[in-house]
Protein backbone atom coordinates (compact mmCIF):
# COMPACT_ATOMS: atom_id res chain seq x y z
CA UNK A 1 0.00 0.00 0.00
CA UNK A 2 2.95 2.11 0.89
CA UNK A 3 4.44 1.92 -2.60
CA UNK A 4 0.85 2.32 -4.51
CA UNK A 5 0.70 5.54 -2.29
CA UNK A 6 4.20 7.09 -3.37
CA UNK A 7 3.43 6.15 -6.83
CA UNK A 8 0.35 7.55 -7.36
CA UNK A 9 1.70 10.90 -5.36
CA UNK A 10 4.71 11.04 -7.63
CA UNK A 11 2.57 10.61 -11.02
CA UNK A 12 0.28 13.02 -9.39
CA UNK A 13 3.29 15.34 -9.24
CA UNK A 14 5.01 14.64 -11.95
CA UNK A 15 1.75 15.36 -13.89
CA UNK A 16 1.42 19.04 -12.37
CA UNK A 17 5.20 19.78 -13.08
CA UNK A 18 4.89 18.86 -16.50
CA UNK A 19 1.63 20.82 -17.06
CA UNK A 20 3.53 23.87 -15.54
CA UNK A 21 6.00 23.11 -17.32
CA UNK A 22 4.33 22.93 -20.89
CA UNK A 23 1.88 26.28 -19.56
CA UNK A 24 4.84 28.29 -18.41
CA UNK A 25 7.73 27.13 -21.23
CA UNK A 26 8.57 30.35 -22.47
CA UNK A 27 9.00 32.70 -19.34
CA UNK A 28 11.19 29.39 -18.00
CA UNK A 29 13.59 29.73 -21.19
CA UNK A 30 14.06 33.19 -20.91
CA UNK A 31 15.07 32.74 -17.47
CA UNK A 32 17.61 30.17 -18.91
CA UNK A 33 19.25 32.34 -21.34
CA UNK A 34 20.87 34.62 -19.11
CA UNK A 35 22.83 32.74 -16.75
CA UNK A 36 24.09 29.92 -19.35
CA UNK A 37 27.47 31.23 -20.96
CA UNK A 38 26.38 30.90 -24.43
CA UNK A 39 26.14 33.07 -27.21
CA UNK A 40 22.70 33.69 -28.86
CA UNK A 41 23.00 32.14 -31.97
CA UNK A 42 24.00 28.82 -29.56
CA UNK A 43 21.41 29.83 -27.55
CA UNK A 44 18.98 29.37 -30.23
CA UNK A 45 20.48 26.19 -31.66
CA UNK A 46 20.22 24.28 -28.46
CA UNK A 47 16.54 25.86 -27.65
CA UNK A 48 15.28 24.40 -31.44
CA UNK A 49 17.06 21.26 -31.58
CA UNK A 50 15.89 20.82 -27.70
CA UNK A 51 12.40 21.41 -28.61
CA UNK A 52 12.79 19.46 -31.47
CA UNK A 53 13.69 16.45 -29.40
CA UNK A 54 11.03 16.86 -26.64
CA UNK A 55 8.34 17.10 -29.24
CA UNK A 56 9.48 13.99 -31.37
CA UNK A 57 10.07 12.03 -28.53
CA UNK A 58 6.82 12.63 -26.97
CA UNK A 59 5.14 12.16 -30.38
CA UNK A 60 6.82 8.88 -31.22
CA UNK A 61 5.34 7.60 -27.07
CA UNK A 62 1.95 8.84 -28.52
CA UNK A 63 2.01 6.85 -31.17
CA UNK A 64 3.67 3.94 -29.71
CA UNK A 65 1.45 4.22 -27.05
CA UNK A 66 -2.30 3.98 -29.47
CA UNK A 67 -0.30 1.45 -31.53
CA UNK A 68 0.44 -0.98 -28.28
CA UNK A 69 -3.61 -0.08 -27.33
CA UNK A 70 -4.89 -1.10 -30.78
CA UNK A 71 -2.93 -4.14 -30.54
CA UNK A 72 -3.48 -4.94 -27.17
CA UNK A 73 -7.28 -4.63 -27.69
CA UNK A 74 -7.57 -6.55 -30.75
CA UNK A 75 -5.95 -9.67 -28.80
CA UNK A 76 -8.08 -9.34 -26.20
CA UNK A 77 -10.95 -9.11 -28.47
CA UNK A 78 -9.82 -12.13 -30.23
CA UNK A 79 -9.13 -13.58 -26.71
CA UNK A 80 -13.23 -12.65 -26.46
CA UNK A 81 -12.45 -10.80 -23.61
CA UNK A 82 -15.78 -8.52 -22.83
CA UNK A 83 -14.60 -5.25 -22.42
CA UNK A 84 -11.64 -5.48 -24.86
CA UNK A 85 -11.95 -1.78 -25.76
CA UNK A 86 -11.43 -0.50 -22.58
CA UNK A 87 -8.84 -3.02 -22.09
CA UNK A 88 -6.93 -1.31 -25.20
CA UNK A 89 -7.26 1.84 -24.35
CA UNK A 90 -6.08 1.32 -20.50
CA UNK A 91 -3.27 -0.64 -22.32
CA UNK A 92 -2.82 2.64 -24.32
CA UNK A 93 -2.55 4.60 -20.94
CA UNK A 94 -0.24 2.69 -19.09
CA UNK A 95 2.31 2.30 -22.19
CA UNK A 96 3.19 5.87 -21.23
CA UNK A 97 3.82 5.17 -17.13
CA UNK A 98 7.76 4.69 -17.51
CA UNK A 99 8.96 1.47 -16.30
CA UNK A 100 6.25 -0.59 -14.76
CA UNK A 101 2.99 0.63 -17.49
CA UNK A 102 2.26 -2.52 -19.32
CA UNK A 103 2.92 -4.37 -16.10
CA UNK A 104 0.10 -3.14 -14.44
CA UNK A 105 -1.96 -3.47 -17.19
CA UNK A 106 -1.92 -6.98 -17.78
CA UNK A 107 -2.10 -7.64 -13.68
CA UNK A 108 -5.60 -6.25 -13.82
CA UNK A 109 -6.05 -7.95 -16.67
CA UNK A 110 -4.82 -11.29 -15.34
CA UNK A 111 -6.92 -10.30 -12.17
CA UNK A 112 -10.03 -9.64 -13.83
CA UNK A 113 -9.84 -13.20 -15.82
CA UNK A 114 -8.96 -14.98 -12.83
CA UNK A 115 -11.61 -13.81 -10.33
CA UNK A 116 -14.24 -14.15 -12.88
CA UNK A 117 -13.28 -17.55 -13.84
CA UNK A 118 -11.33 -17.38 -16.91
Amino acid sequence: MRNTAIFIFNLFVITFAMSSFFRYSEQIVRALRNPLPFNANQMEKMITHTRGLISESVGANLILAAIQGMLGGLSFAIMRLPAAFFWGVAMAFFFLVPVVGLGINLVLTALWLGQSGH
